[in-house]
């Protein structure tokens, strides 16, 4: 059977494809000239488009998933049909168009035909491309998103009903209120917009709090506001919708063997929802016999040390992952990498289960652990504050009396032991209080990476079962 690839690069109405029957030349001037003598398809995200792809009859189709919405159409169709699907990278490609390819230029054309270059360069190579998700998981990662982008709306829409009250309304701006645990709207905004699922209970009560506040209008609020409170009610409707389906997606079977692990951290079902839809399944950071990836390195001055391949990777995959770049004389430094939206939910997590002493709190051994951990970052973090705190007050009080070398020497201090975020603030307005507030979030960061480290060493006892 003739190997047909088909190169598309995607674009919100429809995308470029071009089709290799045999491997592209090597070099840079054979591939200039072998792209200059490609057909190029254009195909729109219609019917036709699709019907156009199936006439090519692709066995791989390679694809860069710029916005995988516009894609979507394209990949169901190639499952349906059993076309192998390889996902590239948008990072990859960009750095293979140039190095691989040996061209600047950047159009749809030269996209799709270095992404044929690039399966065919690294077609087994499987790590190369992006790791395509399993239905279930799929959906479960496309739930989590739109989540995701409903509170951040949510969030604004309530921080503007909240300005507004401060006119209105001031005495309740400050208000808290939530759905119900049946999903009725949150009884505060559906009274503010005149929603008949207020309970009478509830409007009543309110209805007595408005005629007593100073901005009482017997007119009621303006339409303006009840609009905003009435379309927030239908986003926190939405949210306790998509939270139930989050809830059933988590109760698939095959993550059965997860589940007990994430109720052992204390993990709600958005966090371990994000987490799962992320790094499942876990079998891809083990070694084929299900053992952990670990390298033994001999260093030059001979010593050996073991560098844990797989929970590297996994810390990576979470959003705790860090690369170390140093160069010559210069320092290292270290890069936070990995996913932003699981380093989010950890963050929040630390905040809610491990760093609060209330009922909340994960109180088995490793909230223990983790909480001890958090206090002791925190009070070392607090006494770094405190010297540098020092060092600044040292620069106040010194500067109009000492010499320029002296002033170089406490200024080279305080840069080595002045975090990034508090090189952008002015000297003479910051405090010890801003000091330690900017400080506090690398308590919780490290917390959360410990913790990563604590699922990772879970999963893999329960895998080794």
């Amino acid at each position: 059977m003739e190997n047909r690839i088909i190169a598309f690069d995607a674009g919100e109405n429809g995308g470029v494809a071009c089709v290799f029957n045999v491997e592209p030349p090597r070099s840079y001037e054979a591939r200039r000239i072998a792209f200059v003598k490609t057909k190029f398809h254009n195909l729109p995200t219609n019917k036709e488009g699709l019907k156009k792809l199936l006439k090519l009859a692709p066995n791989v189709f390679v694809v860069e998933p710029t916005g995988m919405h516009y894609i979507r159409p394209w990949l169901d169709l190639c499952w349906e049909n059993n076309v192998e699907v390889r996902l590239v990278h948008n990072s990859e490609l960009d750095s293979y168009r140039h190095k691989g390819c040996g061209w600047e230029e950047k159009d749809d054309p030269h996209d799709a035909f270095a992404l044929g270059c690039y399966y065919y360069d690294y077609c087994n190579e499987p790590s190369r491309f992006i790791a395509i998700k399993d239905p279930e998981t799929y959906q479960l990662r496309d739930t989590v998103l739109r989540l995701n982008a409903l509170v951040k709306d949510c969030t604004v829409r309530r921080n503007r009903i909240t300005s507004y009250l401060a006119q209105y309304f001031p005495e309740q701006k400050d208000r808290i209120s939530n759905c119900g645990a049946k999903g009725n709207p949150p009884p505060f905004y559906a009274w503010i917009a005149g929603r008949s699922d207020c309970s009478k209970r509830e409007r009543t009560a309110l209805d007595k709090r408005y005629r007593d506040s100073v901005s009482f209008n017997p007119q009621g609020f303006p339409y303006f506001l009840q609009r905003q409170a009435d379309q927030l009610c239908e986003m926190e409707i939405d949210q306790f919708v998509l939270d139930q389906e989050l809830e059933q997606l988590l109760n698939h079977p095959r993550y059965r063997r997860y589940q007990a692990i994430f109720d052992e951290l204390g993990m709600g079902n958005r966090v371990r929802a994000t987490l799962l839809s992320q790094f499942y399944p876990f079998e891809t950071f083990l070694t084929p016999d299900g053992k952990e990836i670990v390298d033994r390195i001999r260093y030059p001055n001979g010593k050996r040390t073991k560098h844990y391949i797989g929970r590297n990777r996994f810390m990576a995959c979470l959003g705790m992952g860090c690369k170390s770049r140093s160069s010559g004389k210069k320092d290292s430094k270290v890069k936070k990498t990995g996913s932003a939206l699981c380093k989010n939910v950890l963050w929040l997590w630390v905040f809610s289960r491990i760093e609060v002493n209330n009922a909340a709190a994960l109180k088995n051994e490793h909230g223990k652990k983790l909480r001890g951990f958090f206090q002791s970052e925190k009070k070392e973090l607090s006494d770094d504050a405190q010297g540098i705190f020092t060092t600044i007050q040292e620069i106040r009080s010194e500067a109009e009396e000492i010499g320029s070398k002296k002033i170089l020497d406490l200024l080279e201090k305080l840069h080595n032991n002045l975090p990034r975020k508090l090189k952008k603030l002015d000297l003479n307005k910051v405090t010890q209080a801003k000091v330690k507030e900017l400080l506090l979030p690398l308590a919780r960061e490290r917390t959360a990476a410990l913790g990563v480290k604590i699922l990772y060493r879970l999963l893999l006892a329960e895998f080794k079962r």
